[in-house]
């Protein structure tokens, strides 16, 4: 009853993540990744902040847009192999279907079966465009009361579920 398990770990282990310790899959790589997705978003985009957690990228930022009144800030969670998820953290804008928007701020910026996500894919090419391109139409939405004008996919949105 009093004898410890003892967990032993090599430097293979750690690396390349085995899973029977709770790692993982192929650490290296998700790191790799991760660093070159951030490093792709600090060379085109300077006004987002970027960090490497364990086993996610974080960028958040404030976009320059000369001719929006209001100012926009905004979030992008990326977990390899996931699409990434953006979240609009200033203004408080109120949730709905019609402007694309789930329960938890996050945006529906692409339908999920027109674009498969991979680590290969480049956030700095979709999702930053696609989040400012997500800004001008809200401000068309309040300006032509509550018309969404830009295109949308064949499917409407579940506003319950997270993107």
């Amino acid at each position: 009853m009093g004898e410890k398990a003892e967990l032993r770990f090599n430097r293979t282990d750690f690396i390349m993540g085995k899973s029977k310790y709770g790692f993982i899959k192929n650490r290296t790589k998700v790191y790799s990744s991760l660093c070159y997705q951030k490093y792709l978003l600090d060379k085109h985009y300077t006004f987002l902040k970027t960090v490497i957690t364990t086993t996610n990228l974080i960028a958040s930022g404030v976009p320059n847009l000369d001719d929006i009144e209001e100012t926009y800030e905004f979030k992008i969670e990326y977990v390899i192999d996931k699409a990434p998820k953006i979240t609009i953290l200033a203004p408080y804008i109120e949730p709905c279907e019609k402007i694309h928007m789930y329960k938890d701020h996050s945006l529906c910026l692409f339908y999920q079966e027109d674009l498969k996500w991979s680590p290969r894919t480049p956030i700095f090419e979709y999702i930053v465009p696609w989040t400012i391109e997500w800004i001008y139409n809200y401000e068309l939405y309040k300006i032509n009361k509550g018309k969404w004008l830009s295109p949308e996919s064949p499917f409407h949105i579940d506003i319950d579920r997270p993107s």
